[in-house]
């Protein structure tokens, strides 16, 4: 389709094309903002690009997680896998990648590797400090983006230009400490002002427009109508241990939580503490004795008289209706062994 791009290429010049078309983004969260994210940079034409997600499609994510659709919800995809088969019909053009996993420090360079920019579509701490470290080590750019009620905030790290994360966030929050969109809620609109103005950073970045890229931390709430720009340069010093010191703490430490409460859900995530491989098929099988095990390419939805469980191919666990972690530890040792 020769003038696809047409409108885009007329704004930003027509040598840009190629350079978006030759370009990796990954997306890290195929939630709300990753979405969004996801089908503006794939209109544009971004040549690759890798979705990463753990999570499946529940009914209150098709408010505002805009590449879903009842008939996803009704198939149980995974949110990467769903994510993917929407974006191939809008661009056929491009080459679009699923991963349904946990990022997390033992598998994070098999899926980041090769991106030149990452999007943050992340609802936790924990695993944006991990990308951070990881950018950083790399040099690679990432912008990090966040949602609640009718407010977010957006951030470009470019390493080596700009402040990190951890510059700014010395430790992640404790999570108990943090609203969730569970508990305040979020307004598609505001999603949407949030990814665009990401997947807009996201573009300089790959085109090599660094004097474009927003500096510092941008806020916007679209319900009080209030916008404002945080200068952040001031934090651009050696007291970082991230960016200046070189200490990869989260990529290169060895502590590893196994179970954890899923945001926006009522559920506990258990993951293997080493990687796993399972034959969704046989496992099935086996369960089927035991209750009732339904079995799609990417997941297991097992049901019992004391569990709603669903098992994805990389041995993790979700354990629904559920926030005790030491039980949902306990259900992963049953059923799925050590």
């Amino acid at each position: 389709m020769t003038d696809r791009y047409s409108r885009q290429t007329r704004f930003l010049g027509k040598d840009t094309q190629q350079k978006l078309a030759n370009s990796c983004v990954a997306i890290v969260g195929v939630g709300a903002l990753g979405c969004m994210g996801a089908s503006l940079l794939a209109r544009a034409g971004v040549g690759r690009i890798r979705l990463i997600d753990r999570d499946l499609i529940e009914p209150h994510n098709l408010q505002r997680q805009e590449l879903f659709d009842e008939t996803d919800l009704e198939d149980e995809l995974p949110k990467a896998e769903a994510a993917a088969r929407r974006l191939r019909k809008i661009n056929s053009e491009i080459v679009v990648e699923a991963a349904v996993a946990d990022l997390n420090r033992s598998n994070i360079a098999e899926h980041l590797d090769g991106a030149d920019a990452i999007f943050d579509g992340l609802d936790n701490f924990t695993t944006r400090f991990l990308i951070n470290d990881y950018c950083c080590r790399n040099k690679v750019p990432w912008v990090f983006g966040g949602c609640l009620g009718g407010s977010g905030q957006v951030m470009s790290i470019i390493p080596g230009r700009t402040p990190c994360l951890r510059c700014m966030i010395p430790e992640p929050p404790p999570t108990a400490a943090l609203p969730t969109c569970e508990t305040a809620g979020v307004l598609g609109p505001a999603v949407g002002a949030v990814a665009s103005l990401q997947a807009a950073e996201l573009m300089k970045i790959l085109l090599g427009e660094y004097d474009r890229v927003r500096q510092g931390l941008f806020f916007i709430d679209i319900w009080d109508n209030d916008a404002r720009s945080l200068d952040m340069t001031s934090l651009n010093n050696n007291d970082c241990p991230c960016c200046k010191q070189g200490k990869y703490e989260f990529l290169e430490g060895s502590e590893f939580e196994t179970a954890a409460k899923l945001c926006g859900s009522s559920s506990v995530q258990v993951s293997p503490t080493t990687p796993k491989k399972l034959n969704l098929l046989e496992l099935a099988g086996r369960l089927s004795q035991i209750g009732t095990a339904k079995a799609n390419p990417h997941l297991i939805r097992f049901q019992t008289a004391e569990a709603s469980l669903t098992i994805f191919a990389d041995g993790r666990l979700l354990v629904h209706g559920c926030d005790d972690l030491e039980r949902a530890k306990s259900l992963y040792s049953r059923f799925l062994g050590d």
